[in-house]
């Protein structure tokens, strides 16, 4: 009676008394199968098919047929999220990653909760990043997933390994100073912020912006010899001097050799008078030189010609280089 009249509810409901009683549910399933093919036009399909999708899966243990009735029904129905997650549960269980992904696309498109649509999406990410070896749609899930929450670490990192392996270098950097903002670990931040000045300086060919990472790594990792040399070598090439004198205060500070120190004492007095013409200070560093080390070759010889050239500072470099 259903087959003849498949749209009469009152039908179908006592043939699944009757299956309910013999438990025939193969007999059920094929009945729903038939109508479905020979009334294509039918309209509650979306009922039958939905019911056929259940008995398959949970009456039969047909995953397969049960995954093909609910990608139909899908097809059919777009805003059926249970069919949507019945689909991930047993495209999961068949290892059918195209139809899992596929389910999982739908399912961020259809929730409104921003932590639900994050885990679906980093879900998908994961999928396509680890399992299916697509790089350009994993950074497409994760950068959806990273829009909707910025405080996932484990997201930015996966963005970062994705990203280092292509070429875009200004979404790359970005990643690297969102990624400091997002650790309390020194080093960690110190890494990143090394990794973020390289690339402003070598891929973006934008040395200034090289600056404020490099600064923020003297903060991380106070003294770092690396880091101030790094940065002294950006002030000299972008000649910014008062900068550079500022810096070299510090890395004379935190010297740790003589000689390391009197390096840097030599290139300040030299940035004084020849880059600032500050004259008067540049005799007086001459003049810190002299008393750390009275038999510095290079001082008086400095002063001797700053002296020769500025005739006003000759008492005082006089009284530098024979001292009372």
């Amino acid at each position: 009676a259903f087959k003849l009249l498949p749209e009469e509810e009152e039908t179908r409901l006592e043939l699944e008394r009757l299956v309910e009683i013999t438990t025939e549910w193969s007999f059920l399933a094929g009945i729903y199968a038939a109508v479905l093919i020979e009334h294509p036009d039918l309209a509650n399909r979306r009922d039958v098919l939905a019911r056929l999708a259940e008995l398959e899966d949970e009456k039969l243990d047909d995953p397969r047929a049960a995954l093909s009735s609910y990608r139909e029904l899908v097809r059919l129905d777009t805003s059926d999220l249970g069919a949507v997650v019945a689909i991930e549960r047993l495209a999961t269980l068949l290892a059918d990653w195209r139809s899992l992904e596929e389910a999982l696309v739908a399912h961020s498109d259809m929730v409104f909760d921003d932590e639900e649509r994050r885990d679906v999406l980093i879900r998908l990410g994961s999928l396509r990043h680890l399992t299916l070896d697509d790089s350009v749609g994993a950074i497409e899930a994760y950068e959806r997933a990273w829009e909707v929450d910025s405080t996932r670490v484990d997201v930015c990192d996966w963005l970062i390994s994705l990203y280092e392996s292509g070429d875009d270098a200004g979404r790359l950097v970005e990643l690297y100073l969102a990624r400091v903002d997002l650790t309390e670990d020194d080093d960690a931040r110190y890494e990143f912020l090394i990794r973020a000045a390289a690339l402003f300086e070598k891929k973006l060919s934008d040395r200034p912006r090289a600056l404020a990472p490099l600064r923020r790594t003297i903060a991380a990792r106070h003294g770092d010899a690396a880091a101030i040399a790094e940065l002294n070598r950006l002030y000299r090439e972008e000649e910014m001097w008062s900068e550079l004198l500022d810096n070299l205060r510090l890395d004379a500070s935190t010297a740790e050799t003589e000689e390391r120190r009197l390096e840097v004492r030599h290139e300040m007095a030299s940035i004084l008078s020849e880059k600032l013409e500050s004259y008067e200070e540049s005799l007086e560093a001459y003049g810190i030189i002299l008393n750390e080390k009275p038999d510095d070759v290079r001082a008086p010889a400095a002063v001797f010609a700053l002296a020769e050239r500025e005739e006003p500072l000759r008492q005082q470099a006089a009284e530098l280089l024979v001292p009372a």
